[in-house]
């Protein structure tokens, strides 16, 4: 590759897992697509370039900001329509998934001079269980919904917790905050200890915080 040359990539396969807005479980989604970019400003693609220490770092840098921009859109298509990810990534809404991610790509890049020319491919899929979870679900739509894990005993069931970063009600056995996207204490787990000079959380048993060394409360 010349140098301030945009570069071609191929990415993925690559799944990670998001979690579901609307139905509250956690998802693998997986990505394919190629990339072709464009300079936007030349003298930030070289200067890129030469941070990077070589093509293929350079290459690496470009996927890694592509793909967080992909699986982000995929997230927020599913917010913006209140609907699962299964129907984000569905035919349905290609044409608005495929415009979110473009735009997404363009800002993620922009700091390194390159632009989106063309998005080749594009193929976003989700794993199979809980694919088949939501297929049955919908052919049986007057059953109780349930995620594709084993629900809780009903003797150890619990209520709905709030979460500690936003305050916002969050069902049990959730992971994640719907709201602001903040992990969840699990039951049975001891609170993080905050500390009162920086707001660092730190471990349970911690006499310091390991932020600034203040003593904890």
């Amino acid at each position: 590759m010349r140098a301030g040359e945009p570069p071609t990539v191929d990415m993925g396969p690559v799944a990670r897992a998001l979690l579901d807005p609307l139905l509250l479980v956690e998802a693998q989604v997986t990505a394919k697509v190629r990339l072709v970019t464009s300079a936007v400003d030349t003298q930030k693609v070289v200067l890129a370039q030469r941070a990077a220490g070589d093509a293929a770092a350079f290459e690496a840098q470009v996927v890694e900001l592509a793909l967080q921009a992909v699986f982000a859109a995929v997230g927020a298509r599913a917010r913006q329509a209140s609907c699962p990810l299964y129907d984000a990534i569905g035919p349905s809404l290609r044409a608005e998934l495929e415009s979110e991610i473009t735009r997404r790509m363009t800002k993620a890049l922009a700091g390194i001079g390159l632009g989106v020319a063309r998005l080749e491919g594009l193929n976003l899929t989700m794993d199979p269980k809980t694919v088949s979870w939501l297929r049955s679900r919908r052919s049986s739509p007057g059953a109780a919904p349930a995620p594709p894990t084993p629900p809780p005993d009903e003797a150890t069931e619990l209520a709905p917790s709030q979460c500690g970063a936003c305050g916002t009600d969050v069902r049990p056995g959730s992971r994640f905050c719907v709201s602001c996207g903040a992990p969840v204490a699990q039951p049975g787990a001891r609170a993080a200890r905050r500390c009162a000079s920086c707001g660092a959380e730190n471990a349970p048993d911690a006499k310091f915080c390991g932020s600034c060394g203040a003593r904890t409360p």
